[in-house]
């Protein structure tokens, strides 16, 4: 009689405890499979997400994209977007309520059930960023804190730059998020590429420079658009460049110093991160494999 007090009174704790979190989960906004959420797990679990940018035309392309990303998470498995600026074409938001949210955010991701983590892109600065921030208190899908900012998923530390304007505030804050960060993997996501074989030439300010190599032996990737296509470049201080920004438009460039991959075409990059592999793969709006990479390290000396 006693042994069955006990477990009902187990069995009643762990319930109130589950309502618990689950109330807390969605008083903070949290749903299975965003950042939160994974941030909450041990290091040593698995993430997986899309990552592009230049996207949010509204026209054919962007939902094109979109259904391709769909169906490769669908089979793949998708924990959350990193998207790579120039969030909303031509000149941005005016303001709080412009109805581009709606339409060139909102509604062609409406089948995507996860969250995006947002930077800001050259188009971006045309309209009222500050807006654009304001809006992650509005959307249940579009995350952009502030101006920049980082967080952590699973086995790796993000740090999302704001690459148009800020540079030396951005790398006293973002030196000292390293220094914190206990994740093996080091992941950078920005709107300006700080190499490309593509239209732009590597045509960025010193200052645009400075930020870029602040995180040079401190990271292990730098995730790009601007250059509307995609490239993986193995030059310069990090281990790994890649440029994917073709979310709704493509721009010809060509292969050139340190490519290791390059194509004119739509669509997004798709990550598998543990603690010791990092691994990506390239998607057309077709569902085709264009590219693959991985790279391995040990956890314990990162």
């Amino acid at each position: 009689m006693g042994r069955r007090l006990v477990l009902a009174a187990v069995s009643l704790l762990l319930l109130l405890l589950g309502q618990g979190l689950q109330a807390l989960a969605q008083a903070s906004g949290a749903t299975a499979g965003s950042a939160e959420t994974l941030a909450q797990t041990a290091a040593g679990q698995t993430i997986r997400f899309v990552s592009f940018g230049d996207f949010g035309t509204g026209a054919r392309e962007q939902y094109r994209v979109a259904q391709a990303i769909e169906n490769t998470c669908k089979a793949k498995g998708c924990d959350f977007a990193v998207t790579l600026g120039d969030n909303i074409y031509n000149n941005g938001v005016t303001g709080l309520n412009d109805a581009q949210f709606q339409t060139k955010f909102e509604q062609p991701y409406a089948r995507l059930d996860f969250r995006f983590h947002l930077v800001l892109g050259n188009h971006d600065y045309r309209g009222n960023v500050d807006a654009q921030v304001a809006y992650t208190q509005q959307s249940k899908k579009w995350y952009l804190p502030s101006r920049y900012y980082h967080f952590n998923a699973g086995p790796a530390s993000f740090f999302a730059l704001d690459t148009n304007q800020g540079f030396e505030d951005q790398i006293g804050y973002f030196n000292k998020a390293l220094q914190q960060s206990d994740r093996p993997w080091k992941i950078v996501f920005g709107h300006h590429p700080r190499h490309t074989n593509g239209y732009y030439k590597n045509s960025l300010s010193t200052s645009q420079i400075k930020l870029l190599d602040s995180f040079c032996g401190q990271a292990d990737i730098y995730l790009s658009g601007h250059e509307h296509n995609k490239q993986h470049l193995q030059t310069g201080c990090l281990p790994d460049y890649l440029v994917v920004g073709t979310g709704a438009g493509y721009r010809a460039g060509a292969s050139g110093t340190g490519t290791r991959f390059y194509k004119p075409t739509f669509g997004f990059a798709w990550f598998e991160v543990s603690p010791t592999r990092l691994h990506f793969e390239l998607y057309s709006t077709q569902g085709q494999q264009e590219y693959s990479y991985t790279r391995h390290k040990d956890s314990k000396k990162s």
